[in-house]
């Protein structure tokens, strides 16, 4: 059968794929015509391939609409016969000023005047108690006196009436206040002015068209939609693959390293092409499209591993 593919287990999961069967069981593929020695084969799974299609889809239908049109009017000047008349013609129109101004507020004269009353605070002596009382004799239990007993003085504060309140009679001045006035410094002149019979222009604004409403053609409106559709389809061919003939460790270690940056772990990184090397190197192919089968030229060259005698069949 030839040299082993490092890569054979990926056919676990696609399912073995056999140029020709003999009694029976599948034949291994037969090698290409210009096979040198030193390379393997195999038949890999190709995926289809897809191009970008672009198309127009209709997002909104042709329609109409009504819009309003507003009148037009223009404006034209025209020679009329005016008559003679008179007119009032301001020349200088008035100044004013504003001025602090001392307004009569109470004329000077006689003028009843109230004088409050007028309070001083005087302290008075108030008695308290004072008099004769009654009280036991000294030294004898059956006799009671009569003693004159002395008076005790509280003094307190009281307001006396010094003058009453009157009222008098009192010449008094005249009273002023001062408030901000609008005065006319000079009056406005106007004049008559005689405005003769004759011929005079004016203006006149006259409707050209009248308001109207029109209907507008709304165009449709499209949009773009991008999808995929089938270039190639899917199939199975003879590619020149990566072996135990044409493979050494150090090239396996860098084959599991770059399939380890890519995001797809092998396992160990140890040389040795096993199982997880190869559902990482399928799981690889798979993600990005290439042919499942084992390691061909195109996906060496994505994980970025030389292959000098690996040859695109």
């Amino acid at each position: 059968m030839g040299p082993r593919l490092l890569a054979l287990g990926l056919f676990a999961a696609v399912g073995p794929v056999w140029a020709a069967f003999e009694d029976g069981v599948p034949l291994p593929p037969a090698a290409p015509a210009d096979a040198q020695a030193g390379e393997c084969w195999a038949l890999v799974h190709v995926p289809p391939s897809y191009r970008p299609v672009e198309r127009q889809v209709l997002k909104t239908a042709a329609s109409t609409r009504t819009e309003s049109i507003p009148p037009v009017y223009e404006t034209r000047t025209e020679k009329v016969w005016g008559k003679a008349y008179t007119r009032t013609v301001t020349v200088t129109p008035a100044v004013t000023e504003t001025r602090e101004v001392q307004t009569l507020v109470r004329e000077a004269g006689p003028q009843e005047v109230k004088i409050a009353a007028r309070y001083r605070w005087v302290d008075e002596r108030v008695p308290v108690g004072g008099g004769t009382v009654v009280q036991p004799n000294a030294g004898s239990t059956d006799a009671m006196c009569l003693v004159e007993a002395p008076a005790e003085f509280l003094v307190q504060r009281r307001r006396k009436l010094v003058e009453p309140a009157r009222t008098e009679i009192r010449e008094m001045p005249a009273q002023y206040k001062s408030v901000r006035e609008k005065l006319v410094v000079s009056e406005a002149v106007t004049k008559t002015v005689e405005v003769p019979a004759g011929w005079r222009t004016r203006r006149i604004k006259e409707m050209v068209e009248p308001a109207r409403r029109i209907r507008v053609e709304v165009p449709a409106e499209y949009r773009i939609e991008r999808h995929e559709v089938l270039a190639q389809p899917g199939r199975v061919e003879v590619r020149a693959v990566l072996c135990e003939t044409n493979a050494t460790p150090a090239l396996v270690v860098e084959l599991q390293r770059n399939l380890k940056r890519a995001g797809f772990d092998p396992g160990a990184v140890d040389g040795v092409f096993g199982p997880g090397t190869a559902e990482a190197l399928q799981a690889f192919q798979l993600r990005r499209g290439y042919a499942v089968g084992g390691v061909t030229q195109e996906t060496a060259e994505a994980l970025g591993v030389k292959l000098d005698r690996v040859a695109s069949r």
